[in-house]
């Protein structure tokens, strides 16, 4: 099995929003490009955990903590940062550009075989580390106004 290679970059913008999560959703998709999307998830989103494990170690590391050691919350799931945040950018900077290489191999997917409207243009661009998508010749009379 060959592995795809990402950097914690892009790790990060796919955690964010995803076109492969929309694509696991969508109804019609053949059973078996199915299944090795889900597949691929699951192993992305293992790798994702020990990912932000790793993030959130770092915020812990260098955000600014009370006077009992404790960081000092600002909001629901946020910290204040503000005496070390140099330090945290430079550290993060660095956990963005490791590369992480995840035991998944591309799913291959004809075009026709994503129902319409289910992935956007971006969401195209965003599964492209993941999904290689065969496009097929199509008869330029079934083409709206192509010429013949």
């Amino acid at each position: 099995m060959s592995s795809i290679k990402i950097t914690g970059m892009i790790m990060e913008e796919f955690s964010l929003n995803h076109g492969l999560n929309k694509l696991s959703r969508a109804n019609g998709l053949p059973t078996k490009i199915s299944y090795a999307v889900s597949r691929m998830m699951r192993k992305f989103n293992m790798e994702l955990e020990v990912y932000s494990k790793e993030r959130l170690k770092l915020a812990l590391e260098f955000c600014d903590k009370d006077d009992k050691g404790e960081p000092i919350s600002v909001g629901v799931g946020q910290i204040k940062m503000l005496e070390r945040r140099k330090e945290f950018a430079e550290e993060m900077n660095k956990l963005l550009q490791v590369e992480i290489e995840l035991d998944i191999e591309k799913v291959k997917i004809k075009l026709s075989d994503i129902p319409d409207g289910t992935l956007s243009a971006m969401d195209l661009l965003e599964v492209e580390p993941f999904v290689e998508i065969e496009e097929e010749k199509e008869d330029p009379k079934m083409i709206p106004g192509a010429v013949k």
